[in-house]
């Protein structure tokens, strides 16, 4: 039989990985209109530098810097969500990024901002044109832990440049198999590496909890295609998870998709549209089903919504960030994991 439909009841998507580092304006993280991104607020109680004029905000606690540059000009609006009190400023235009650096704690009053109490928030440019470069601020007056995400606003006619968004590695591929039944043997290849210092090699039994059981140096900054390759040399149990974790000099990491190695009982489950919206929809697993999860690369989750009709299984997914996601069904069979992209 099928588990019982959330919503009522409710299967989970993960929280996002830790704050980035740019706590101050000399060092703020490229965002584009084209990829929405999300964070974990710190909450450390930290205030933003002094020097800047900061408008309309009476306190800056818990700030976290950004800067975006103007590709097709027309008027902008960003979207600033949370689940509690959030406030912004912002400032522009620059000519370029070093530009808006050099002013990093002379910045004049802001073009926009607000001090409300409100957990969603909205900042506007009006008459942008193509290589201006604006600065965001935005604060975590709530001083709680919580997810925020900026993004671009329905009816902007204004975009941004996603070419200042880079990774520092380019994977291009992740896999594993099972070695005479005794050992694991994972290979991954790289199009690019920048600032790349090391592999985290980790694993899990159930897709949530990880440990670290190996490593590998990085090439630094490279363009040449490179491979690698790590064997876990022990037997694994039936659906054992494996991820890799990439680090930066600078201590900045991103995680890579998961793979599930380990014997199980043949059945596939298939999802679609890919990529998805609103909603997707989840076919191959009825009479099966015992559990489904949707996680981002870190693995944490949370709640989501769907519907079960005649075996297929609708799934809402209105409320996440695009980007890149793992389904992992649960059933009577075993786990298995599947990639879903988010548009």
């Amino acid at each position: 039989p099928s588990p019982a439909s959330p919503c009522p009841g409710t299967f989970t998507m993960s929280t996002p990985p830790p704050p980035p580092a740019n706590s101050t304006c000399a060092q703020p993280t490229p965002i584009c209109s084209g990829s929405a991104i999300t964070f974990t607020a710190s909450s450390t109680g930290t205030t933003a530098q002094t020097g800047n004029n900061y408008g309309c905000l009476a306190t800056t606690p818990n700030p976290s810097w950004f800067y975006f540059e103007i590709a097709n000009p027309g008027n902008l609006a960003i979207d600033i969500t949370a689940a509690s009190d959030i406030d912004f400023a912002l400032w522009g235009p620059y000519a370029n990024l070093a530009a808006a650096q050099a002013d990093c704690g002379i910045y004049p009053a802001p073009i926009d901002c607000s001090y409300s109490a409100a957990a969603t928030e909205q900042a506007n440019v009006i008459g942008a044109t193509t290589g201006q470069v604006y600065v965001l601020l935005v604060t975590n007056y709530a001083g709680t832990s919580q997810t925020i995400t900026v993004n671009q606003a329905g009816g902007s006619t204004a975009t941004t440049n996603c070419g200042i968004v880079t990774l520092a590695v380019e994977l291009m591929e992740f896999t594993g198999k099972i070695v005479n039944g005794e050992s694991v043997q994972l290979n991954w290849t790289t199009a690019t590496e920048t600032n790349n210092d090391y592999f985290l090699v980790q694993k899990s039994n159930d897709g949530k909890f990880w440990e670290t059981i190996g490593m590998k140096d990085g090439q630094g900054t490279k363009t040449e295609i490179t491979r690698y390759e790590f064997v876990y040399s022990n037997p694994v149990p039936m659906n054992t998870y494996f991820r890799l974790l990439q680090k930066d000099f600078d201590g900045k990491g991103n995680f890579s998709e998961v793979i599930s190695l380990g014997n199980q009982e043949d059945w596939n489950f298939a999802i679609y549209p890919m990529p998805a919206q609103k909603n997707f929809v989840i076919v191959g697993v009825q009479g099966l089903l015992k559990s489904i999860e949707v996680t981002n690369l870190q693995g944490n989750l949370q709640n989501l919504c769907w519907s079960e009709a005649n075996g297929t299984y609708e799934v809402n997914s209105s409320n996440l960030s695009s980007g890149t996601y793992f389904v992992k069904i649960t059933t009577s069979k075993g786990v298995k994991i599947e990639k879903l992209v988010i548009r």
